[in-house]
């Protein structure tokens, strides 16, 4: 009888052990874990944080090149671009044997940067060849941005399309572009003034004599003019 009081004993307190070692070891599991999440949103609370002072360095950094972008575009700040009307009053009469029919125009500032247009359609009431020209004052903005802005003026070509032609050139000493389609009829000249004005002579139905006629009778002198009046002292 005492034998089997002392087995039953051992065996109760065998189990005790073994509960109590599984016990620690769930515990132990449980407070690793613990640690583990509390880790885990430690590095989640960074990652925010870093994330937060990158956004907001990237929207300094954005906001400063924003800046840098505007000064550089707007460049000379002691010119200003012509007023519209003014650009209209030098749109000739006939362009390529056309009469003007109507005109209008616009001048619109924004990031610093003041521009003006003018622009006129030429053609025979009831017939189909029309032209129209456009001139453009980019005002303040920077030389390179100008030049920028308009793909041939920084380079030279000379293209057969097949139907026609495309090609850099020079009108009365201003660097020029000419594009002409055969088929179409139709063509266009923007011509480079003092760095400043682009004019565009466009036309439809038309041969292209017609077209370089009207560009070689616009008086660019009256642009050039403007320019040198449009200098803020």
């Amino acid at each position: 009888m005492k034998q089997l009081t002392f087995f039953l004993l051992a065996i109760i307190i065998l189990l005790s052990a073994c509960k109590s070692e599984r016990q620690r070891r769930l515990d132990d599991a449980a407070e690793e874990m613990e640690a583990a999440v509390e880790k885990m949103a430690e590095a989640a609370e960074n990652m925010a944080e870093q994330l937060s002072e990158s956004l907001d360095d990237n929207a300094d950094n954005m906001a400063d090149a924003m800046d840098k972008l505007g000064e550089a575009m707007s460049g000379n700040p002691k010119v200003k671009a012509v007023n519209f009307r003014e650009l209209k009053n030098i749109l000739p009469e006939k362009a390529g044997g056309l009469p003007r029919q109507k005109s209008n125009g616009e001048s619109n500032t924004a990031l610093g940067i003041n521009v003006s247009e003018a622009e006129a359609f030429y053609y025979n009431e009831g017939e189909d060849p029309e032209l129209k020209i456009k001139v453009i004052d980019m005002g303040s903005m920077s030389g390179f941005m100008k030049m920028g802005s308009i793909g041939w003026a920084m380079s030279e070509f000379d293209r057969d399309t097949g139907t026609g032609f495309e090609r850099t050139t020079k009108i009365d000493g201003h660097k020029a572009f000419e594009e002409y389609d055969t088929d179409r009829k139709r063509g266009e000249i923007n011509i480079i003034i003092a760095d400043r004005f682009l004019v565009e002579i466009r036309g439809r139905d038309i041969a292209f004599e017609d077209i370089k006629e009207a560009a070689t009778d616009f008086d660019f002198g009256e642009l050039i003019d403007l320019a040198e009046d449009a200098v803020i002292n």
